[in-house]
């Protein structure tokens, strides 16, 4: 697909594309009261 100036403006991402979606600074004001990972089961990706 070819950058036009019109497909440029469709698939931009301004703005987040989920309402769900935090933005860095979001997940820093939430990060604290996230429970820590368990050590049970399978190890986390990421």
């Amino acid at each position: 697909m070819p950058w036009t100036k019109a497909a440029r403006r469709e698939y931009r991402r301004d703005m987040p594309r989920y309402t769900s979606d935090l933005t860095d600074r979001e997940w820093d004001l939430i990060e604290r009261f996230m429970p820590p990972p368990r050590r049970m089961g399978r190890p986390r990706i990421g």
